[in-house]
Parts: C-alpha cells; structure tokens; sequence
C-alpha cells in the first residue's frame, strides 16, 4: 500500500504489481492526488489502468511539447459560461455573432461550454436530451460534462474544469483559445492553455466593479476577484474589452496598454429570416406601431408608455403601442405580469386608449425579430437597459439589423450605441421632447439612417482577427518547413536501419496476429493468435506483443450495445467520453509506432462516431463483409 511518494517536484511514475486491495486503495490515492501510476493486473481503478495525470501523458519514447506543437492553423476554441440552444442571454448571442463574424473571415470556430452546464443550471430537466456536438450558422458548439452528483466546492470544482477543457483542448488542437469573463470561468481555461503552451485571449464583457463601489472601498472578496481578473488578463496574449470604459478600468488595474483592445456589440449585415406578421395580427387598427422595450422594474414606465401615445393621438398621429418585456440583461423575456399589465390598462382606460394598447407573448430573442419588423419605431427608456452601467446593452444592435428606427434616453453611457446605431437620442423624463420628435419621424417619414460601417460584426471582430491571422500563419509555416525540409532533416539522421521498417512486413508467412477491440468473430474463431483487447491490456499488449492486426469491430460494438459484454467501450469515439477516445488516441500511436496494421470494420459514421477523426488517418474502414487478410 502506498505510505509515502517522494515531493511532486521529483515524481516521475509509480508502478503497483499486484491486484489486491492494497494496490487498489494505492491507486485510489494516487488517483485522487492527481500522480501518474501504471498498474499491472489491477481490478479497482477510477479511470484506466494507465493514468494520465495533469502534466500530461508520460510515455517511453513520448515527446509531448512536439506532440502538442501541432495546432489546427485556423481553428479558434471559445470558452463560455453559457451558451445558444439552452439561453437567450446576452452573452450567448454576442458570442454566437463573434463567432459567425470569424467563420465568414474563414476561421473555424469551436465553442465549448463550461464542464458541466446546462445540467447544473437552476430549473434544468435531468433528463432532458442535450445536443453534444451541434453547429448553428457554422459555429460549431460542443457541450463537455459534468461532475457526478456529488457537490463540488474550494478548488474542487476549478480544478475538474481544468482537468476536463484539458483533454478537449488536447483533442480539439485549437491554435487559440479565447475566454470570457469572469474570472471563474476564465482561470481553469487559462491555466490550461499555460500547460498546453497555447495563446489564448481574455474576453471581458463587465467591468471589475460590477459588484457596485469603488476599488477602494470593496470588501475583501471583492478585492481577490479583483486582483484575479487582473493576474488572468495579464497573463494572457490579448484582452478583449467590450466597452472603452472596461478597457480603461484595466488599465487602472494595472494591465498593459498594449495587450488591451475594444471589440464592442455589433449589428449584423442580415437579421435571422423571421415571418413576416401584418400589424392588424397584432390586434393594431391604428396607422403606426410603436414598440416600447419595457422594463418591469420601471416603476413609472406604465404611466410613460400610455401619455405618449395619448399625446400623440390628440396630436392627430394615429398610433398604438406594443409592448415588449425584458429581463434585466435586455432579452425579450416572459410576458408581463397580470398585475403590470392591470396597471398599464389601468392607465390606459383613464386615457381611453385601451384598445391602443396591446402586449407581446413570451418569445426567443430570434423570434422577437417578428414584432420588431412589425413597429414602425422602437423606444428604448433608459431604464429598460438597466445594465448598460455594467456592460454594453446588446438589444439596440439587433434590433438595428432590422431597420427600425430607434429612440433611446439620452444616458451618457449610451452615447456610443446611439452613435453606433444612428439612433435618435430623447431626453429622459421629458415626454414632450419624445412626442416632437416622434411626430416629426412619422410624419414627415424621414429617411432611416444605416448603422456606421464601423458598427458591423465584419468589422468589430477585426482585433481578434489581428491576434489570430499571425497565429495561423505561424502554424502553416511550421507545417510548410517541416514538410519542405526533408532533406536537410535527412542529413542529420543517422544511417538507415532495418528496424525502421514495420515488423508485419516480415511476417507474412506464419500470418499475422490479430488483437482486437469488440466482437471480432470471425477472427476470434478463425485466428489462433488473437488477442481480445481491454482497457486494461490495450497499452501492455500494443507496446510489447509480435505486432500484426489492431482491429476494431465498430459494427460489432454498435450491434452488441447494451448487452454488458463490451460496456467499456460503448461510448468509443463520442464526445461524452473524453478520456476514452484520449486512452485510443494513444493507443494508434503505439501501434504505429510498432507497426501494427490498424483496420476498423464499418461502415463508419460521422454522427454516431464523432470523435473518428482524431485516428481515420491511421486506419483502414472495412465493411464487415469484406475479409481480413490475416
């Protein structure tokens, strides 16, 4: 049993003999302080009997830094807390809209979403299905798992993120790894470029003191998250700011200069394609619709909304109000409460304007896209953007890819979206200001202004863009030299020997030894030498058996499922099970490294079998019809 290890500093591998419980329990405990360790013959184990520690895999003859040098050139991993498909928020689409942006300059992009989410949100079905591995508009979302049931708490959860961004950035191969904030998001993930000597860029989307006061007065916890936004920002390539006051606020933390940029919200060149609804199935007769992003924390919105549309009908302008309800990040959200809408008609019958009232239904952000085409103007009251303080609102950059025009409060925080935008800008809290103004754009019908050309995605992405086009030209010059400088490499190597060449080469006489993965039953029956693979010897019997047939019988694993016999490797080549398809990563390599002849019996599929593509240069696809000359 383990009772003691030399420091961590100095470990380089521990070996256990035996299979008792002893060596079981030693395993455990490496396990769990994270040490490499190779067992021979044993049953208990977390994972698989060669352990992978964080360092990285530790093999005979194993260059890790050449390994992990080959990047995919123009592949960019993104990092979010959240993401499409299981939220509207804002941060979900501003990173969907980057990473559309970056694909149309022709980059790939892969966004993973923190280990565990969504299953750990609040309100989250367990046993809903979750899309792993799904691409929407060409950006490519990958979903990573979770921890068992077990709470997490201290370092424990940072450090299973970290374990698990780890193997996928390792199979993934991004050339740049890009993060958003806040730091607990951030940390695992730039710890984990550190190990991986990758790049990677910090994208902050709130300012530091989005806990409210001045760094002065903060208590001490806000002061540690503090002082870790700005550890992580300087130790990454680039950071990302999304306002200017952001990038000055790090600026003030101490960060470089030259490492900050602004890559501010954009409009996109086309909105999502949404129905085109007519006004009247809205329940609107009047002429002009107006739109009002309300806001439910907006105490006097609802005696706002009703005098301006009841000033602007004794106006003789013909016009009725929709209204939109927004959660405090700007999303459209669920509709109104009884109680606000009671409030609103409340007020609206005191006007007698009821019927000039109406309320949007629960919607998505995309298909809150129908009722803004739908208004002839949009008004957004300052405090419908209750979070603009913290960080840009997102909402009037959408809504400006419709082409509607937009009448925004006139706070100085929003000078820059209403610049950006080509908004009309209307003095808070005065109604009459507003009621001009709109009568002036709906009466004289004046011509909508197209957003600044500065304002559009295509353009916004352009630092990250400057930060990835030098990567990717880097990498592709490295592959060019390693491909083009085979002679000057040849000099330098020493003379040619026989034990280059692959042993199966010398073996076709006394036929080939067949180690196989799965069912494998004609060469189970037919070849006396065959071996049947498990987790548990793949390595062993690779690395040291006569080399001849690694086969996969992934047609027999697919037929076979369920039925126990080959439980451990029925997730093989999916995205749930990342330490698998790593263990067979490896696994290729030995193999042909030694010379094995590596075949799979198909037919292969790219849905079922995903993770294929990281060995499919190494293997032959047989159908199972076809035979295995052995």
């Amino acid at each position: 049993m383990l009772t003691s290890v030399p420091p961590e500093s100095t470990l380089c591998c521990i070996i256990f003999n035996s299979a008792t419980t002893s060596c079981a329990i030693s395993c455990r405990a490496a396990w769990l302080r994270d040490w490499p360790y190779f067992c021979r013959n044993g049953t208990d184990m977390p994972s698989s009997h060669l352990h992978v520690p964080q360092s990285g895999l530790i093999m005979t003859n194993f260059n890790e830094q050449n390994y992990m040098a080959w990047r995919l050139p123009m592949r960019l991993a993104y990092i979010v807390a959240e993401s499409l498909r299981h939220t509207d928020s804002d941060d979900a689409y501003r990173t969907h809209e980057i990473g559309r942006a970056m694909v149309d300059r022709g980059f790939e992009v892969l966004v993973f979403s923190r280990p565990g989410y969504p299953w750990d949100t609040d309100g989250f079905v367990p046993n809903l299905h979750v899309d792993l591995d799904t691409t929407i508009e060409g950006v490519r979302y990958i979903t990573l798992p979770g921890m068992t049931t077990r709470a997490l708490g201290g370092r424990e959860s940072p450090r299973f993120a970290e374990r698990v961004l780890y193997e996928a950035m390792s199979v993934f191969r991004p050339a740049l790894i890009v993060v958003t904030s806040n730091w607990q998001n951030a940390e695992p993930a730039a710890n984990v470029a550190e190990r991986l000597d990758l790049p990677f860029v910090y994208e902050v989307r709130n300012r530091p003191q989005d806990r409210g006061g001045s760094l002065e007065s903060r208590s001490l916890t806000d002061r540690e998250a503090a002082a870790k936004e700005t550890n992580i920002a300087s130790r990454a390539t680039a950071v990302m700011a999304m306002t200017d006051a952001i990038r000055q606020d790090f600026l003030a933390l101490g960060v470089t200069l030259d490492s900050i940029k602004v890559l501010a919200n954009g409009v996109r060149i086309r909105p999502p394609q949404v129905p085109i609804r007519r006004k009247s199935e809205f329940g609107c007769t009047a002429k002009h619709l107006l739109g009002f992003v309300y806001h439910p924390k907006d105490e006097g919105g609802a005696e706002q909304i009703t005098r301006l549309i009841a000033e602007l009908r004794s106006g003789g302008t013909d016009v009725a109000a929709l209204i939109l309800s927004v959660d405090a990040s700007g999303v459209p959200a669920q509709q109104i409460s009884l109680l606000q809408q009671s409030a609103i008609l409340s007020e609206a019958q005191k006007l007698d304007i009821t019927d000039h009232v109406m309320f949007a239904p629960p919607t998505t952000r995309e298909m809150a896209g129908v009722y803004y085409a739908s208004c002839d103007a949009l008004i957004f009251p300052s405090r419908s953007l209750t979070e603009y303080e913290l960080a840009e609102p997102l909402e009037p950059y959408v809504v400006a890819a419709y082409a509607v025009p937009q009448f925004i409060a006139d706070a100085a925080a929003l000078s820059a979206v209403v610049e950006d935008t080509q908004a009309t800008m209307f003095r808070e809290g005065d109604l009459s200001d507003l009621v001009q103004k709109l009568q002036m754009h709906l009466r004289d019908d004046i011509f909508l202004k197209s957003p600044r050309k500065e304002a559009y995605w295509r353009t916004r992405i352009d630092p990250l863009a400057a930060v990835m086009l030098p990567l990717a030209q880097k990498f592709k010059d490295q592959e060019s030299a390693r491909l083009s400088g085979a002679a000057a490499v040849g000099r330098m190597l020493p003379p040619f020997d026989l034990k280059n060449i692959p042993e199966t080469l010398f073996t076709p006489e006394r036929g080939l030894a067949v180690a196989g993965i799965g069912p494998c039953n004609e060469q189970r029956f037919s070849t006396a030498s065959f071996t049947a693979l498990t987790r548990a010897n793949l390595f062993s019997h690779l690395a040291l058996g006569n080399p001849g047939i690694f086969l996969v019988d992934w047609a027999g694993l697919r037929r076979e499922a369920g039925n126990g016999l080959y439980e451990e490797w029925a997730d093989l080549w999916m995205v749930s099970n990342m330490r698998l398809n790593r263990q067979l990563m490896d696994a290729s390599r030995i193999a042909v490294n030694r010379g094995w002849r590596l075949m799979v019996l198909g037919p292969m599929s790219e849905s079922a079998a995903p993770m294929f593509r990281t060995v499919s240069s190494v293997f032959e696809v047989v159908s199972p019809d076809e035979e295995v000359v052995v």
